[in-house]
C-alpha cells in the first residue's frame, strides 16, 4: 500500500536540526570558550534529536515502508 507523503516535513527537520547544530557550535566554539554550561549540551542534544529524526523517516520512506 502507499501512502502519500509529504517530504514537506523531512525538509522542516533537517533545517531546524542544522539550524541547532549550528546554534550550538557557535555557542561553544565562539561565545563561551572557556566554561562549560548546560546550555551547550542542551542545544546539541536538540540537534542530534531533529537529525536522527529526520535519517530516521529518511531511511523508512527511502526503502519505501
Amino acid at each position: 500500500m502507499k501512502i502519500k507523503f509529504s517530504k514537506n516535513q523531512l525538509r522542516i527537520k533537517l533545517a531546524f536540526g542544522l539550524f541547532w547544530l549550528i546554534f550550538a557550535l557557535v555557542q561553544i566554539f565562539i561565545i563561551n570558550k572557556e566554561n562549560s554550561s548546560w546550555i551547550k549540551y542542551a542545544l546539541t542534544s536538540i540537534a542530534a534529536i531533529y537529525l536522527g529524526q529526520f535519517l530516521y523517516q529518511y531511511l523508512i520512506i527511502k526503502d519505501g515502508y
